[in-house]
């Protein structure tokens, strides 16, 4: 989403500098940011947290009193949530998915 804001700030930081070059950290973060695969792996990470990560923590920090036994059904669901979307990944970024189809607890 913010991809051009990046682009646009390394450029900035690297012309303001003496010598304008980027150091070894920038000049990875700039070719991550113009490579496929790279942002591939950026946009699944973002999905899998919205579907999975997010409803998760929210779940586990929602009951103080639920203790790690507990929580067994749980990883259950998100097991076969998972497999639902390996099966079927329009669940997750079709045309028609929800909030009720794309994350495993079925909320907004």
């Amino acid at each position: 989403m913010n991809h051009d804001h990046f682009v646009e700030y390394l450029d900035y930081a690297k012309n303001r500098k003496d010598k304008v070059q980027f150091n070894h950290m920038e000049q990875n973060l700039w070719k991550a940011l113009h490579d496929i695969p790279t942002q591939t792996e950026f946009s699944v990470m973002a999905i899998y947290s919205q579907a999975v990560s997010h409803p998760y923590m929210k779940e586990i920090h929602g009951d103080p009193s639920l203790n790690a036994l507990d929580l067994g059904p749980l990883h259950k669901t998100i097991g076969s949530f998972m497999d639902r979307i390996i099966e079927d990944p329009t669940f997750l970024v079709g045309e028609h998915v929800s909030c009720e189809t794309g994350t495993f607890d079925g909320t907004p």
